[in-house]
């Protein structure tokens, strides 16, 4: 327009939360909580993907708190590496229990080097 001078114009996104999944570039982040015992002898956990489907994952070690296991390809799109996707990464939130009786923290003794 005459008589004005001409400014850029800054866009600010903003990534809007999800309930399940969060965001580390492509790669999302899903928490899934395990019982101590789950996390001690193992489980089958339904994982939830992007597309509304659920992946199995099969846990046979030992989780510990706040350890993760990685879904390949199954994040977000990758614009910068053509038609890859990024990873779904599982992260176990471990719930201990807030109390043992006495007989349960024998056999755990017992049981435990």
């Amino acid at each position: 327009m005459p008589g004005r001078v001409p400014a850029d114009i800054a866009f600010v996104i903003k990534d809007k939360s999800h309930p399940k999944f969060k965001r580390e570039g492509a790669d999302i982040r899903y928490v899934h909580k395990l019982t101590l015992k789950q996390a001690l002898c193992g489980t089958a956990i339904d994982v939830p993907t992007l597309d509304g489907a659920n992946q199995r994952l099969q846990i046979d070690t030992v989780i510990k708190p706040n350890s993760t296991r990685r879904l390949a390809g199954q994040g977000l799109p990758n614009p910068k590496l053509g038609n890859k996707r990024g990873d779904l990464i599982v992260e176990f939130d471990v719930k201990f229990p807030d109390s043992l009786s006495p007989e349960c923290k024998q056999l755990i003794q017992n049981a435990l080097p």
